[in-house]
């Protein structure tokens, strides 16, 4: 989604956060860097992007990100 910036307004700029499955589990750190990596090498983001796992200390971010209509992915 795409993220106000009070000091640049006319940069955009984009947040996109992810989750795994379950059944990755065991090893989460690195299965999260992965995915990171992954997403950030093969989507073309419109602009500017910061992406992040939602798990963790991150965790809160779910729930502000869940009340923004249309803003999941699958």
């Amino acid at each position: 989604m795409q993220k106000a910036c009070v000091h640049l307004p006319e940069q955009k700029s984009f947040v996109a956060g992810f989750t795994i499955k379950r059944k990755w589990l065991t090893n989460r750190e690195s299965k999260n860097l992965a995915a990171m990596v992954g997403i950030r090498t093969r989507v073309a983001f419109p602009a500017d992007t910061m992406c992040f796992s939602l798990e963790g200390s991150k965790s809160a971010y779910l729930k502000r990100l869940r009340v923004v209509r249309a803003s999941k992915i699958q």
